[in-house]
């Protein structure tokens, strides 16, 4: 961290981060191919920061579906996490989509190669559990998520 009157800090939403990186690889191979190697060499650094700030359950969705995702959890706080099955797939634990329902809206993984025992499916409730504003409030009267206040 800097006080230098060269230098601008930015705060971003979790949500937005996948985006915002997407952005910055795209001007970063700009970079490379423009011949710029300063450049090339300062945009690299900055889209591997934010790269690296992009949590990582983030990384089984769109980048727009997962910014769209934590923009309808932040309005309506009720979710579900569930498989999808594609229709073409009858046998009983075959594979599908994570779907995230908030509210009417219904957010789907990339991949369809999840099950209900696939590590992901844990990681994305924990981390819904912990960005919900449900857990904001429970958290700002001094409880825990999950907990009796």
């Amino acid at each position: 961290m800097t006080n230098s009157r060269r230098t601008a800090i930015f705060e971003f939403q979790l949500g937005d981060l996948p985006m915002m990186a997407h952005a910055m690889m795209i001007g970063r191979n700009t970079e490379m191919l423009s011949g710029r190697k300063i450049a090339a060499a300062r945009a690299d650094a900055i889209a591997k920061q934010i790269d690296a700030c992009v949590p990582d359950i983030a990384r089984i969705f769109d980048e727009g579906v997962f910014c769209e995702l934590c923009a309808a959890l932040a309005e309506a706080p009720e979710w579900a996490v569930s498989i999808k099955k594609a229709r073409f797939r009858t046998w009983e634990h075959s594979p599908g989509q994570i779907a995230v329902e908030i509210g009417a809206k219904t957010f789907l993984s990339d991949e369809a190669t999840y099950t209900d025992a696939s590590p992901q499916v844990e990681l994305l409730r924990a981390f819904l559990d912990e960005v919900s504003p449900v857990a904001d409030r429970a958290l700002n009267m001094g409880a825990m998520p999950g907990s009796t206040p």
